[in-house]
């Protein structure tokens, strides 16, 4: 099974403006803002107080380029509670613009860099020490982000004897057949997966025979308070928003130019109502 991103045109790799990366208002310093556990999963009580160690979750990811998905695992990071939780974050490929943002923020990053395919022997040997440094580390939960960090992070989770927790983002459009086998056989393994969707959360059971009492039903959000309409470029003010009746239903989308994200199906419903 090959190992290189789902798609090319899937992340960016953004760009810098006053220490600030493109794509990452949510960058900006969180703090006091405590991260539930799910239940079934919460680490031990013991992590709080003083002088007790803290407790160490892992968040596995591919890389650190912009994405939804790499964004939401930083602004989680970002927002533990450093007193009780120790965040961990582990790349397959170490490298992306997020990766300063993490190391700013003091939070540990460690490499573990599987190339080609997942049963090649550099693989197989980074899923060993991946699981060697989870014990080591005593990780209390892996929380694994992607198609990559899953499917190296859960084989690993279960030698160590870790708890999985695994984001499921999207309705798996660029998994093949062996994607698919590799995930339902993997999903014995993990303790909950979190779904974004209704869609993913119907997705999982239908496709992947998920036990459904493993999957928890989490939507996307977007703090509002972290944006605002920004200048042009010339530093003239932008022309205002169109005034809007109380009953006018606004629609817009967000998203990459990419065709699994339905920009066509958007302007052909927008023509017929």
């Amino acid at each position: 099974m090959n190992m290189p991103s789902p798609h090319p045109s899937s992340r960016s790799t953004g760009t810098k403006t006053d220490g600030i990366y493109s794509g990452g208002e949510f960058l900006k310093k969180a703090e006091g803002e405590d991260c539930p556990s799910l239940q079934g999963v919460r680490p031990p009580a013991s992590a709080a107080g003083p002088g007790l160690e803290r407790t160490a979750i892992l968040h596995l990811v591919d890389c650190l380029n912009i994405g939804g998905g790499e964004m939401q695992m930083v602004d989680l990071v970002r927002k533990m509670d450093l007193k009780k939780f120790r965040p961990i974050v582990g790349c397959l490929k170490k490298e992306g613009p997020l990766l300063p943002v993490l190391e700013r923020s003091e939070i540990q990053v460690e490499a573990f860099p599987v190339r080609g395919k997942l049963f090649y022997p550099q693989s197989l040997k980074q899923i060993l020490r991946l699981a060697r440094f989870m014990r080591r580390e005593k990780v209390k939960i892996l929380h694994t982000q992607d198609l990559y960090s899953h499917l190296v992070g859960v084989p690993a989770a279960m030698m160590a004897g870790v708890p999985v927790i695994t984001n499921r983002l999207d309705m798996g459009h660029t998994l093949n057949r062996a994607h698919r086998w590799a995930l339902k056989l993997l999903s014995i393994g993990i303790a909950k997966a979190m779904a974004n969707s209704q869609g993913v959360q119907r997705m999982l059971v239908a496709s992947e025979k998920m036990d459904p009492h493993k999957i928890e039903l989490i939507y996307n959000g977007v703090d509002m308070d972290r944006f605002q309409f920004a200048a042009s470029a010339s530093g003239a003010p932008r022309e205002p928003l169109p005034e809007f009746q109380p009953d006018d239903r606004l629609i817009g989308v967000l998203a990459n130019l990419w065709p699994i994200k339905g920009h066509d199906v958007l302007l052909e419903a927008a023509v017929r109502v």
